[in-house]
């Protein structure tokens, strides 16, 4: 029995027989570890805020929360008690492509309104 000591009963596991030998500890997820040691945790809306991005450049609908939940979650950055990740960045970034691309859905949805709007009453007035 290779790691055991001779005088450890046979059900115990490696590390309770070997004081030497500590647990692995896995890393925390949602962290970043700074230079001097520092570990700054990760927003917690960071990963709904590029997942609202992804589905609002898709389907336009959510991209203005994003943009609204990623500034709000960037000016939490600032004060130092969340990291700004690329998780946030990329989702905030997302949340402007897509408000700019509903903008200019919206845009084009009220000129082709009014174009037909135009038409209609172009033709309603020709006589028969």
């Amino acid at each position: 029995m290779s790691g055991l000591r001779p005088d450890a009963p046979p059900s115990a596991p490696p590390d309770a027989t070997n004081p030497y030998v500590y647990p692995a500890m896995p890393y925390p997820a949602n962290m970043v570890y700074m230079p001097g040691g520092a570990v700054i945790p990760e927003h917690p809306d960071a990963n709904m805020i590029l997942v609202l991005g992804i589905l609002g450049v898709l389907f336009l609908v959510p991209a203005p929360i994003a943009l609204v939940m990623g500034a709000r979650a960037r000016k939490d950055c600032l004060g130092e008690q969340y990291a700004s990740t690329g998780t946030l960045t990329a989702g905030y970034v997302l949340g402007i492509i897509g408000t700019v691309f509903l903008g200019i859905f919206v845009l084009a949805m009220i000129f082709f309104f009014v174009f037909i709007l135009g038409m209609f009453s172009m033709f309603s007035n020709m006589p028969r």
